[in-house]
């Protein structure tokens, strides 16, 4: 199941699932399951096939400490984002097992668009993340415009990363 939710296949997403009736949390020696695989290729269909399922497990975390939403934040996939928020009902400001949530992700990789997303769902700016860094001090590495917008929602400017720096 993981390798077609990776590959897009939903058609064999959909027949493990209803027929064989595997697991839609199973992790196995992949690390992840398969809605962490969907999302990390942008797979929205699937995606949505697997929300839709009882049970589903949506903040649930990959050996590596990724969670779907984070995945998605990185990819800079606002849609994914949105849907996994809205329909699967992820916590937005969840941590993976370093501390990072998907906005200091999304902030990291200068992805605007998801930040503001994850911002509109109720994201918190100044959540302390890896390396006592707020999704600010991650945008403040060349991400201007992501700068910007949390600036433009308050986020502190005071807040210090592990080694004492702020903005």
């Amino acid at each position: 199941i993981h390798v077609a939710a990776f590959a897009d296949n939903l058609e064999i997403v959909k027949r493990l699932i209803g027929e064989k009736e595997v697991d839609v949390n199973h992790q196995a020696d992949t690390t992840f399951g398969p809605l962490l695989a969907a999302c990390v290729n942008g797979h929205k269909e699937v995606v949505e096939y697997l929300l839709s399922l009882d049970g589903v497990e949506v903040n649930c975390r990959s050996d590596f400490g990724k969670t779907p939403l984070i995945a998605a934040a990185k990819a800079g996939n606002h849609d994914l984002c949105r849907l996994l928020l809205e329909k699967g009902g992820a916590l937005v400001n969840f941590k993976a097992l370093d501390d990072d949530t998907a906005l200091i992700i999304a902030a990291e990789h200068g992805h605007l668009s998801t930040a503001q997303a994850l911002l509109r769902k109720g994201a918190d700016p100044n959540i302390i993340g890896d390396y006592e860094r707020t999704a600010l001090l991650s945008a403040a590495r060349g991400k201007e415009n992501v700068v910007r917008l949390f600036l433009s929602r308050g986020a502190d400017i005071n807040i210090q990363d592990n080694t004492g720096n702020t903005v």
